[in-house]
């Protein structure tokens, strides 16, 4: 990787900080969207589950 790349992906972390910082995202929660609803789909039961 050169420097350059990495350089990019320092700057890339920077604005991600900076979007998260105005939309009121901390980095304990990234990944929770207002508005958003997702739920894991749940595994498929084994047969000894059913």
């Amino acid at each position: 990787m050169t420097t350059d790349a990495q350089t990019d992906i320092g700057h890339i972390h920077e604005l991600v900080d900076a979007v998260r910082e105005q939309a009121g995202i901390t980095a304990e929660e990234p990944y929770r969207i207002p508005g958003a609803h997702f739920t894991p789909p749940k595994p498929t039961p084994t047969p000894q589950q059913r």
